[in-house]
């Protein structure tokens, strides 16, 4: 990093930047020397008891053998497995673990994810309170068909939106 050419390490940098005008402004330099690029050796996905994870939850991890390994990627992946993981009633679910393990010598990473779906659940009693200049009975009667369906995000937001003001 160097400002007005001065290296910022440099035990004379700080004086010489002090002392410049402030018109025009200084310039900023940052060089990066990127590192070597690591590449996914392998990718595991699975749940509480071990078992690999499939369906949709599994197609949601969307990272691939060869690929550059991210940590950005991976952080993504496991929020796609638990958004799949609600959308089929997981109302808890969540990422529990991962293991990343480096290979230097090849330039590789192994990532095993763990998830913990929790319990399926139902949407229950829907009850509808504080509600001014509204009937509670028609508010009621607008979310009532959703009561004993599989929890899933899309569920709470389709409610929402079967009360939101036209």
């Amino acid at each position: 990093l160097r400002i007005d050419g001065h290296d910022i390490d440099d035990p004379n940098a700080a004086a010489a930047i002090t002392a410049r005008p402030p018109q025009p402004p200084a310039e900023v330099t940052a060089e990066v020397t990127p590192g070597p690029l690591y590449a996914f050796a392998s990718i595991s996905a699975l749940g509480p008891d071990g078992a690999p994870l499939a369906g949709a939850e599994a197609e949601a991890v969307k990272l691939e053998t060869g690929a550059p390994a991210r940590g950005a990627d991976i952080l993504a992946a496991e929020g796609r497995v638990v958004t799949a993981l609600q959308e089929h009633g997981h109302a808890f679910a969540k990422a529990a673990d991962r293991t990343l393990t480096v290979d230097h010598a090849r330039r590789t990473m192994t990532v095993v994810l763990r998830f913990d779906p929790g319990p399926q659940v139902r949407i229950g009693d829907i009850r509808v309170e504080g509600l001014d200049r509204l009937d509670p009975g028609f508010a009621r009667a607008r979310v009532a068909d959703r009561q004993g369906r599989p929890y899933s995000p899309a569920e709470v937001d389709g409610a929402r939106r079967d009360l939101a003001p036209v």
